[in-house]
């Protein structure tokens, strides 16, 4: 059931191999994407970030919507930090000028982010709806179904969870 699960949320997220079935393999506590040729990937062969984050992402909400479903003590909730990261590894506070008019990032990577914020976002409301998804992120999109999930508005200079002068050098 997690591997079927894995499966259709990777092709969501528009995965590289999409096409193909995903399942978990227990005794090695890894992924395996066996392709329509009979081939079988395993996750450390799988290639780029944006795959290792579909793959992580998949899984872990996979097994999520497993132990919400069957009432397992498991809790409701889980964090992800920067998922963005493996799309625009530099990207620090010029995000709060909106990606989206950005034109020093590749499009098909912004529209990837978007995708994998809507696929947290529908997961929420159709698959698990009392679970909670805790993002930390500094990729920003000035659309309305983005600032609707935010908490917190977006921390700029001088505002920060850590201040600068903070500690000092002495």
């Amino acid at each position: 059931q997690i591997s079927l699960k894995i499966t259709e949320y990777l092709k969501l997220l528009n995965y590289e191999h999409g096409t193909s079935t995903t399942r978990f393999d227990l005794k090695n506590l890894t992924l395996i994407t066996t392709k329509l040729t009979g081939k079988s990937i395993p996750m450390n062969k799988i290639g780029s970030g944006a795959n290792h984050l579909a793959l992580h992402i998949s899984a872990l909400l996979a097994f999520h919507y497993y132990f919400q479903k069957f009432s397992c003590p498991v809790p409701a909730f889980i964090i992800f930090d920067q998922p963005s990261q493996v799309y625009f590894p530099q990207l620090g506070l010029e995000a709060k000028a909106d990606l989206q008019n950005n034109e020093n990032y590749n499009r098909n990577d912004i529209q990837a982010v978007k995708n994998l914020f809507k696929f947290l976002i529908d997961f929420i409301k159709k698959e698990v709806p009392n679970f909670q998804i805790i993002v930390t992120e500094h990729a920003f999109f000035n659309e309305q179904w983005y600032k609707d999930c935010m908490i917190e508005p977006f921390w700029a200079h001088p505002q920060a969870l850590v201040p600068e002068n903070w500690p000092e050098k002495h």
